[in-house]
C-alpha cells in the first residue's frame, strides 16, 4: 500500500499544466525542490533550491489569474476550493541536518537549542499566515522524525542526545504554534502528524513490517558522505526488509505505514490535499505521489477538493 492509497489522494500533476478550474475534480500539483527548508539558505550548497517562501510565491503566482493578483478579488468558487483543501507541510529536517554539517552557511547558528527552534517556528508561522491570507484553512503539519536513529546521524556533528533535544524542542514548539494559530485565525484547522512517535514505534517493532530486519543501514549504496543513493550504486533486493531507503528517507513500506497509522486515527486523510513538504530530490517541480511527500521534506503539492 502506498501513502496515496492510504490517504485516499490522487496523483499530482505538473506545475506547467496548472489550471485551477480544470483540476477542481481531482489531482494535484507539485512545487517541490529537494534539499530546501524553512530558512531560505537551506540547501543552497547543493545548487539552486527554492525554499518554502519561494514555493508559496510560485503557488500564489499559479493562482494569480483566478485571484486577479489579490486575495480580495478571489472568486467564491476558488474560496470554496481552498477552504476545503488541506495543506500538508513537512519541513524542518533539512534545517537541522545542514545546521550541524554546514553551520557557516546560516545567519542563525543553533548555539541555543530553543533559540534555533524558535527562529524556525516563527518563520514557519509567517508562511502559514501568508497561506491563510490566500485562502488556506486546513493544515496538516508533520513533526521531525527521530534523526538520531536515521543513517544520516553518522554525518551530523551532534550526539544522539543533542539531536533528540533539538528535535523534541522543535516538535514541541510546532504544537504550540499550531494551537496558537488555531485560536488566532478564524475557521482554521491545524493537525499534527506525530512523525517522531510513529517512526520510533516502527523502528522498535516488526509488527507492521514483519519482514523488516535492518533498522540502521540504507537500502541503497550511499558514498562519500552524501545522503542520497550513489549513481550506479547497489540496491537492496527487497525494500520490505529495510527501514531506510537512503541515509535520510524511509522506504515505501515505512512511508505507507506512516500514512496509514495517521489516517486510521484522523478523518483528514479523506480530504483532498495541498502539500508543502520536500517531496523531490530534483531541482524543479515534477509529478509525484503523496508517498514521495512523506519520503522527503519540503514541497508544495496541490490536491483540490473533490466535487
Amino acid at each position: 500500500m502506498t501513502a496515496v492509497e492510504a490517504m485516499d489522494l490522487n496523483k499530482t500533476g505538473v506545475l506547467g499544466d496548472f489550471d485551477i478550474a480544470r483540476v477542481f475534480p481531482g489531482g494535484g500539483y507539485n512545487f517541490a525542490f529537494g534539499s530546501a527548508g524553512i530558512l531560505p539558505q537551506t540547501g543552497k550548497a547543493y545548487g539552486t533550491t527554492f525554499g518554502l517562501d519561494q514555493q508559496i510565491i510560485m503557488f500564489r503566482d499559479a493562482l494569480k489569474d483566478c485571484y486577479l493578483n489579490t486575495p480580495q478579488n478571489i472568486s467564491e468558487e476558488i474560496v470554496h476550493c481552498l477552504m476545503k483543501a488541506t495543506f500538508v507541510i513537512a519541513v524542518g529536517t533539512n534545517n537541522y541536518i545542514e545546521s550541524t554539517i554546514r553551520p557557516h552557511l546560516y545567519n542563525i547558528h543553533p548555539n541555543s537549542t530553543f533559540d534555533f527552534a524558535y527562529a524556525l517556528i516563527q518563520l514557519l508561522r509567517k508562511h502559514l499566515e501568508d497561506l491563510y491570507t490566500w485562502g488556506a484553512r486546513k493544515f496538516l503539519l508533520f513533526q521531525i522524525g527521530p534523526l538520531d536513529k536515521y543513517p544520516v546521524h553518522s554525518v551530523m556533528n551532534s550526539t544522539a542526545d543533542e539531536i533528540i533535544q533539538q528535535i523534541t524542542t522543535f516538535n514541541t514548539e510546532l504544537q504550540s504554534m499550531a494551537d496558537e494559530l488555531s485560536d488566532d485565525l478564524p475557521d482554521s484547522f491545524f493537525y499534527i502528524v506525530k512523525t517522531y512517535l510513529i517512526i520510533n514505534e516502527l523502528i522498535e517493532s516488526n509488527n507492521e513490517m514483519p519482514d523488516k530486519n535492518n533498522d540502521t543501514d540504507p537500502c541503497c549504496e550511499v558514498k562519500n558522505g552524501t545522503l542520497l543513493c550513489a549513481p550506479n550504486g547497489q540496491f537492496c533486493e527487497d525494500t520490505t526488509t529495510y527501514m531506510f531507503w537512503d541515509a535520510l528517507h524511509l522506504t515505501e513500506p515505512a512511508h505507507s505505514y506512516l500514512a496509514k497509522r495517521y489516517c486510521d486515527e484522523k478523518s483528514v486523510c479523506s480530504s483532498s490535499t495541498i502539500a508543502f513538504s520536500y517531496a523531490s530530490a530534483h531541482s524543479r517541480p515534477r509529478p509525484t505521489y503523496l508517498a514521495h511527500c512523506l519520503i522527503l521534506l519540503l514541497t508544495l503539492l496541490y490536491f483540490p477538493p473533490r466535487l
